[in-house]
C-alpha cells in the first residue's frame, strides 16, 4: 500500500508538473502571438510608408519630365522670340534703307 500510496503522490506530481508545463507553453504561445501581431501592424506600417514613398518619387519623376517638358518649352520659345527679333532686324533695315533713298529721292526734287 505503501508503494501504491507514493506511485500515486508520485504521478500526481508528475500531472501537476504536466499542468504547469502546459501552462507556460499556453502563456509563451500567447506571447509569441503577441509578438506576431506587433510584427504584422508594424510590417503593416512599413509597407503605407513604403506605398508612399513610391507615390512620392512618381510624384518627383512626373514634375521632373514637366519640368524638363517646360525647359524644352521655353527654349523653343526663346528660340522662337530671337528668330523674330533677327527678323525684325532685318526689317527695320530694310526700311532704314528704304527711308534713306526717299530722303535721296525727295531731295532731288
Amino acid at each position: 500500500i505503501s508503494k501504491l500510496k507514493h506511485l500515486s503522490v508520485s504521478t500526481e506530481t508528475k500531472i501537476k508538473g504536466k499542468d504547469v508545463f502546459i501552462k507556460e507553453m499556453l502563456s509563451e504561445m500567447q506571447r509569441l502571438n503577441n509578438i506576431n501581431a506587433m510584427v504584422v501592424q508594424q510590417n503593416t506600417k512599413d509597407n503605407e510608408k513604403k506605398h508612399q514613398l513610391e507615390n512620392l518619387k512618381k510624384q518627383i519623376d512626373d514634375l521632373s519630365h514637366s519640368h524638363a517638358d517646360s525647359l524644352g518649352k521655353k527654349r523653343e520659345l526663346e528660340q522662337t522670340l530671337l528668330s523674330l527679333q533677327a527678323q525684325i532686324e532685318e526689317k527695320d533695315a530694310l526700311m532704314q534703307q528704304q527711308h534713306s533713298k526717299i530722303k535721296e529721292l525727295n531731295s532731288f526734287t
